[in-house]
């Protein structure tokens, strides 16, 4: 997303145009780990936190929080979020989940 800022400064006779280009820096889309859920604490612009959890029968392996940050490479800024998308595991994550299929 690109924002344009135009302003015109008349000095005597000259007139004075400059163009302000703004680039509003994010991170890429990030989803929740399956049986899982995400948290942002300001969508994906750069400094967010993504803040993962897993439902009750599962646990969270790797981090639980990851920050959008900005990188120099070459002449350009790139932005990543840190660290790596976790995911919820347990082995009686799938007995739950088969038991919830059936009725007694």
């Amino acid at each position: 997303m690109h924002y344009v800022v135009i302003f015109t400064i008349q000095l005597s006779v000259r007139v004075l145009s400059c163009y302000f280009y703004h680039t509003v820096a994010t991170c890429p889309t990030l989803d929740p780990p399956e049986y899982g859920f995400l948290s942002l604490t300001d969508d994906y612009y750069l400094h967010s936190e993504a803040h993962y959890q897993c439902i009750t029968t599962a646990d969270l392996i790797g981090t639980a929080s990851r920050l959008c940050k900005s990188y120099l490479e070459g002449v350009d800024y790139v932005y990543r979020w840190t660290g790596k998308q976790p995911e919820c595991r347990g082995e009686y994550l799938l007995n739950s989940m088969y038991m919830a299929d059936y009725h007694c």
